[in-house]
């Protein structure tokens, strides 16, 4: 131990210091950068699923919204045959009494 303390400061312990920190930024740099990669995969998997849930939910909308549409056309349609019906009739007794 004596040795290896006699070596360092023969070599420098500055130097050493120097060293041994750019091995710690190295290793947390890639331990980070791991992280990151991870992180932003999840984030991206999770936006693909929320935008398949969106475009689902949009969708289920959309198919309620437009079959409501065709039921309203159609009792719009039911409803002026219904006045045009009508509408013969009290022609028809008008017609009549005159």
């Amino acid at each position: 131990m004596v040795e290896l303390l006699q070596k360092a400061m023969d070599f420098g312990l500055s130097w050493l210091a120097t060293i041994a920190l750019g091995y710690y930024v190295y290793y947390q740099n890639k331990t980070h950068n791991a992280y990151i990669k991870d992180t932003a995969k999840e984030h991206k998997e999770e936006i693909k699923e929320i935008t398949k849930n969106y475009t689902e939910k949009v969708e289920h909308i959309t198919e309620n919204y437009t079959n409501e549409v065709a039921k309203l056309r159609e009792s719009v349609d039911n409803n002026t045959g219904a006045f045009k019906a009508l509408y013969d009739v009290l022609i028809s007794a008008h017609s009549r009494k005159e």
